[in-house]
C-alpha cells in the first residue's frame, strides 16, 4: 500500500486525521485497526508526511516532530466489522518522535519456499535482491545486482540487504565461513549529474578522478589512498584501491579496506572492508577483492557520448568551427586532467621507501606519458572524420583545407611535451615524454611532423652535378659580360681604363671563405676557439634569463594565488553582509507582527479565551523566532568582526594591479630569454657548422668534431687563465717550506700555506706539481696519502 492510496483511503473515511498545530509539528489521529491491519503503519504516515514536505524548499531535508493519538472512528467501522489482527509486520506505537530522514519501509516478502539470490535476468531486465540468510553457497549463474553493475556472488557468502533497496546491496559471509569473519562487501550508488555523465564518458578521465580523489586525498572526508591498480573484469576494466583505515596518527593496526570502481561513467563503486583483520593478511583480502573484481559486470554499456557527436563528421558536411569544437570534445578532458594525474603519480610514488625526488618526478612523467598513449585512439578518429571531410568537400576545397588547420591545432595541443613542463629536475623529461612511433605518424599523416622519406643513393651526386652545372655556366656569363666590356675598354679614356683596373684587383683581394684542412693547423684551431668563446659568452646571460624568467613565473603564481583567496575572502564576507541585510528585514518584519499581535491580543474581550489562547501562543512563537534571527545576527556579527567586502576589495583590487605588472614583467623576462636563446642556439649552430667542415682524421678523437667538447675547453682554457697563476704563486709559496726528498701531506700544506685551506685547493697544487714532474707519491702516513718532492727546477720555469 502506498502513501497515496493510504491517505486517499483514510481520508475518505476518517481513519486518519493529520493536523499541524505548529510549524514542524504534527499531530496523527488514527485508527487502532488500521495501525492492527497495515504493516510498518507508523513508519509509512511518517514517510508520507516527510515526502510531501519535499514539495516545499524551506523543508527540504529539515527534522520535524510527529506525535500519534490513537482513537477508534464509527465510518470505519461499518466496513470492518470483524475485530482486525495484527498482521506481520506490525508496529507498536511510538508516541511522540523526532524525524530526521526519510524513514525506511522494511517489509517481509519472503516466501515460504526461500528466496535465493537472482541469477541472470532475461530480456534485460534487472531483478532485485533477496535478503535473508537463505544462500549459503552461491552457483556459477547466480549474481548480485546494484545500480550500473552487477556481481557474482562469492562462495560461503550471503545478501544480507534490505530486498526492497533494488540499486544498492551488502554481502556479508554465512556463520559457516568463519574464514572470512570481519568482511562485508557494500554497494555504494550516488546519483550523477548531466556534467559528471559527460566528463566520466571517458575511460581515462574516470581513472584520473578515482587516483586523484585518494592520492592524495581531497579533503579530511575522503580516506587516503594506499596502493592502486587495475583488474580485467567480465567486459570492462576495474580499478581497485586500497584505503587507509582511521584517521592518520590514530592507526590501530588493524583493518583493511579497499575500494572497487568499474572505469564507465557511473559514480558506482564497491567499498569492500575487513574490519578485525590483521594487516598481515593484507595479500590474502587484495585476492578476494581482485577475483571480486574480476566478475564486475556492467549491466548497460553505452558509446561514448564524443563519438556520437563526432558521428556526424563521418556522415555529412561540417563547417570548420563545427568540426573544431566537436574534435576538442575528445581531448580538452585529457589536457584538463594533466595536472592531477602528475601530482596523483608523484603522490603515490612517495609513499614508497627509498624514492628520491627524481623516481618521484619521473613516475609524475610516465603518468603524463601513458596519458599521451591514451590520446592516441582520439586523435586517430579525428584524423579519419579529416579524410571523411576531404571526399565530401575535395583536397582543394578552402573548406576542407580550415578543417584540416583546425584538427593540426587539435592535435598539436593534445601532445604533452617536456618544454611545456615547469620541473624542478627535469633531465629524463626529453626520454621520457618523447612522442611514440603512432605519435609521430599522426603528426605526419596532419603535416605537423615530416614524413620519415627513404633515401636513395643514387641521388647523391645530384648537388655535385648542379654544382659542376654552375662552374661551368659561369665562365659562359663572364664571357658574355666581357664582350661588351672590352669594346667600351677600347673607347673609354684612360682614365677608365685604370678604374676597371683598380676594380679586378680589389675582387682578386677579396677574403676567400676559410677551408679548414685538418685540426692540426693553427688558424683551424683559432676560429673554432674563438666561436667556442663566443658560445660561452651567452653562458651567463643565458642562465642569468632563465632564472628571471622562472623567478618572474614564481612571482605571478604567487600572485595568482593570492588574488584567488582574496576573491574568496570577498565573496564570504559580502555573502555574510547580504545575509545581514536580510536577516535585518526579517528582524524588523517580525517587530512589526509582534507588535500587531500585541494590539489584538489587547483588543479581545474578557471571555474571548479560544482567540487569546491562539493569540499568545502566536506571540510566543513570534518571540522565539526574533531571538533565533537575533542569534544569527550575533554570530554574523561576529565573523564580519574580522573583516568586511570593503576591505578585501581593496586588496582584490591592489592585487590585479600586481598581477598585472607581474604578467607584464614576465612577458619581458620571458622574450628575453627566448632571444638570448635563439642568439645562442645560432652561434652553437655556427660552431656546429665549423668542426663538420673539417675533414675527418684518425689522428683525432671523434670528441674534436663534437661542438658541446669543444665548448667545454673554450671554458676550461678560460677558467684555467684566470686560476693557473694564483696556483702556481701558492705552489712556489709551499715549495720554499720543504726541501726535495722532505715527505709531506695534504694536510701539511694547509698548516703551512694560508692560501690553501682546503683538501681540493691542495691537491690542485699537488697536480700543478705532478705536471712539472716534480713531486711522486710514496707510502701513506696515518692513512693520509703522502707525497715526495723530488724536483724545484719548475720555480725557474714559472713566471712571478
Amino acid at each position: 500500500m502506498t502513501g497515496l492510496v493510504l491517505a486517499d483511503f483514510c481520508g475518505c473515511n476518517k481513519a486518519l486525521v493529520i493536523d499541524n498545530p505548529a510549524p514542524d509539528a504534527y499531530c496523527v489521529m488514527y485508527d487502532t485497526r488500521i495501525a492492527r491491519g497495515i504493516p510498518q503503519f507508523f513508519n509509512l504516515v511518517t514517510r508520507m508526511l516527510w515526502d510531501m514536505r519535499q514539495g516545499l524548499r524551506s523543508q527540504q531535508g529539515a527534522s520535524f516532530k510527529v506525535t500519534f493519538v490513537a482513537a477508534k472512528n464509527v465510518d470505519l467501522s461499518m466496513l470492518v466489522v470483524d475485530d482486525v489482527t495484527d498482521v506481520p509486520g506490525v508496529q507498536e506505537k511510538p508516541g511522540t518522535k523526532m524525524v530526521y530522514s526519510a524513514p525506511a519501509i522494511q517489509l517481509d516478502t519472503l516466501a515460504s519456499d526461500g528466496c535465493g539470490v537472482a541469477s541472470a535476468p532475461a530480456g534485460g531486465e534487472r531483478p532485485g535482491n533477496a535478503g535473508g540468510d537463505k544462500k549459503v553457497a552461491a552457483n556459477e549463474g547466480d549474481r548480485v545486482w546494484g545500480n550500473a553493475f552487477s556481481v557474482a556472488l562469492p562462495d560461503g557468502w550471503i545478501v544480507v540487504s534490505d530486498p526492497s533497496q533494488k540499486d544498492t546491496f551488502v554481502l556479508s559471509p554465512a556463520s559457516s565461513n568463519r574464514r572470512m569473519e570481519g568482511a562485508q562487501v557494500l554497494y555504494s550508488w550516488r546519483p550523477e549529474t548531466s556534467e559528471e555523465m559527460r566528463s566520466m564518458d571517458q575511460l581515462e578521465v574516470r581513472r584520473a578522478v578515482i587516483r586523484t580523489t585518494h592520492f592524495p586525498p581531497i579533503n579530511n572526508m575522503v580516506p587516503r589512498g594506499l596502493e592502486y591498480h587495475e583488474v580485467q573484469g567480465d567486459g570492462c576494466i576495474v580499478a581497485v584501491v586500497q584505503v587507509g583505515v582511521g584517521l592518520p596518527g590514530m592507526d590501530t593496526g588493524i583493518g583493511l579496506e579497499f575500494y572497487v570502481c568499474p572505469l564507465y561513467r557511473d559514480n558506482d563503486c564497491m567499498r569492500v572492508t575487513f574490519y578485525s583483520w590483521d594487516r598481515d593478511r593484507v595479500n590474502e583480502a587484495r585476492t578476494f577483492v581482485d577475483g571480486l573484481a574480476s566478475t564486475v559486470r556492467l549491466n548497460k554499456v553505452e558509446p561514448l557520448s564524443w563519438d556520437i557527436a563526432f558521428k556526424k563528421c563521418f556522415e555529412t558536411k561540417v563547417e570548420p568551427e563545427e568540426f573544431r569544437e566537436l574534435a576538442v570534445q575528445g581531448v580538452s578532458l585529457l589536457i584538463s586532467i594533466r595536472q592531477g594525474v602528475y601530482k596523483s603519480a608523484v603522490y603515490e610514488t612517495s609513499l614508497l621507501d627509498g624514492n628520491t625526488a627524481l623516481d618521484r618526478e619521473n613516475a609524475g612523467l610516465k603518468a603524463l606519458a601513458q596519458l599521451n598513449a591514451d590520446s592516441e585512439r582520439y586523435l586517430d578518429r579525428i584524423l579519419d572524420a579529416v579524410d571523411a571531410q576531404e571526399r565530401f568537400y575535395g583536397k582543394e576545397s578552402p573548406i576542407y583545407q580550415d578543417i584540416r588547420s583546425a584538427a593540426a591545432n587539435v592535435i598539436d595541443v593534445a601532445l604533452l611535451r617536456a618544454s611545456n613542463c615547469n620541473l624542478e629536475d627535469g633531465r629524463d623529461a626529453e626520454a621520457i615524454l618523447a612522442p611514440s612511433e603512432h605519435m609521430r605518424e599522426i603528426r605526419a599523416r596532419i603535416g605537423l611532423d615530416p614524413a620519415p622519406a627513404p633515401v636513395a643513393p643514387e641521388k647523391k651526386a645530384a648537388p655535385e652535378k648542379k654544382a659542376s652545372e654552375k662552374k661551368d655556366a659561369a665562365p659562359a656569363k663572364e664571357k658574355k659580360v666581357a664582350e661588351p666590356a672590352k669594346e667600351e675598354k677600347a673607347a673609354a679614356p684612360e682614365k677608365k681604363n685604370d678604374v676597371v683596373i683598380e676594380k679586378k684587383k680589389a675582387d682578386d683581394e677579396k677574403p676567400q671563405p676559410f677551408q679548414p684542412k685538418s685540426w692540426a693547423e693553427d688558424e683551424t684551431r683559432d676560429r673554432v676557439y674563438a666561436l667556442a668563446d663566443r658560445c660561452n659568452e651567452m653562458r651567463g646571460d643565458y642562465f642569468d634569463a632563465k632564472v628571471n624568467k622562472a623567478r618572474r613565473q614564481r612571482e605571478l603564481d604567487s600572485i595568482v594565488d593570492d588574488l584567488n583567496e582574496a576573491i574568496s575572502k570577498f565573496d564570504y564576507f559580502r555573502d555574510l553582509e547580504r545575509k545581514r541585510e536580510q536577516l535585518a528585514e526579517l528582524r524588523n518584519n517580525l517587530n512589526n507582527e509582534a507588535s500587531s499581535c500585541e494590539k489584538e491580543l489587547q483588543s479581545f474581550g474578557l471571555f474571548d479565551i479560544s482567540n487569546k489562547r491562539q493569540a499568545k501562543k502566536k506571540l510566543s512563537d513570534l518571540t522565539e523566532h526574533i531571538e533565533k534571527v537575533d542569534s544569527s545576527l550575533k554570530a554574523i556579527e561576529v565573523k564580519l568582526s574580522k573583516g568586511s567586502s570593503k576591505l578585501v576589495k581593496a586588496k582584490v583590487d591592489e592585487l590585479r594591479q600586481q598581477k598585472s605588472d607581474a604578467q607584464l614583467a614576465f612577458k619581458e623576462a620571458e622574450a628575453n630569454f627566448e632571444q638570448i636563446e635563439a642568439e645562442k642556439k645560432e652561434r652553437r649552430a655556427k660552431l656546429e657548422a665549423f668542426c663538420a667542415s673539417v675533414p675527418k682524421s684518425d689522428r683525432f678523437d671523434e670528441c674534436y668534431w663534437d661542438a658541446d667538447w669543444q665548448m667545454r675547453q673554450a671554458y676550461d682554457r678560460k677558467r684555467k687563465a684566470k686560476t693557473d697563476p694564483e696556483n702556481k704563486r701558492l705552489a712556489k709559496q709551499f715549495a720554499q717550506t720543504v726541501d726535495v726528498g722532505e715527505v709531506f701531506t695534504l694536510y701539511d700544506m694547509m698548516d703551512a700555506v694560508d692560501g690553501i685551506d682546503t683538501f681540493s685547493k691542495a691537491g690542485v697544487v699537488c697536480y700543478m706539481y705532478d705536471r712539472t714532474h716534480s713531486v711522486k707519491k710514496v707510502a701513506p702516513i696515518n692513512n693520509r696519502t703522502a707525497y715526495v718532492l723530488t724536483d724545484k727546477r719548475f720555480m725557474d720555469i714559472w713566471d712571478d
